[in-house]
């Protein structure tokens, strides 16, 4: 019978171990051991949002929780991100990837987020601890030529209030956007500040 399973919250020691486990699990050419460590220690969202769960003093998976706000229904409210769901190989069918998806739950229902939000690696998993879709995703395929001629206008964005009144209109209509859009400048996956200078829009009139 296996040992019961153990759950903490991560610190910036653990980023070699969750780093090497995120690699077994998903061996993404590109992006290594290193690059992951680095991820783990400054990227976007802090190390102790990653919780542990270990088995006999060893890590057997690891998930993040991240708290944000959402739109559903045209309300804006608080929601709990699953991601980086890892099981170490050694310890799968042993009940840790179940363990981990509850922990979050759990952790939602103790910040007060009624939503939990993912991208599952696989839907009847998810589906089996009462996840459902809740966005299409729809593909075309087609030729370039067969795209109509764009009419619209490239230019400079206006200021930062009238690009988030925009997108509260978006949200407003849909479920599932995050509402804390970020500033007007923003880090990207390398640490490169970047600057969203241009928009595109259709209508020179749909800027508020």
């Amino acid at each position: 019978m296996s040992a019961p399973l153990s759950f903490r919250g991560a610190t910036a020691d653990d980023a070699p171990a969750l780093a090497a486990n995120s690699l077994r699990c998903y061996p993404i050419p590109g992006f290594g051991l290193a690059a992951r460590v680095q991820r783990y220690l400054e990227g976007p969202y802090p190390i102790e949002t990653v919780f542990i769960a270990e088995r006999d003093g060893q890590l057997a998976g690891q998930a993040r929780t991240i708290d944000y706000r959402a739109w559903y229904g045209g309300v804006e409210v608080a929601a709990g991100g699953l991601a980086g769901v890892a099981v170490a190989p050694e310890a799968r069918g042993g009940g840790v990837a179940a363990a981990l998806v509850a922990r979050h739950i759990a952790q939602c229902r103790e910040r007060g987020a009624p939503w939990s939000l993912l991208y599952p690696f696989a839907a009847s998993f998810y589906a089996a601890h009462g996840w459902g879709p809740s966005s299409r995703r729809l593909r075309w395929r087609l030729k370039p030529g067969a795209l109509p001629r764009w009419r619209g206008t490239v230019r400079r964005a206006p200021p930062f209030a009238a690009l988030r009144a925009c997108y509260e209109r978006h949200c407003v209509a849909t479920s599932g956007s995050p509402a804390d859009l970020p500033t007007r400048r923003a880090a990207d996956t390398t640490g490169t500040r970047i600057s969203c200078d241009l928009a595109v829009t259709a209508d020179r009139t749909a800027w508020p």
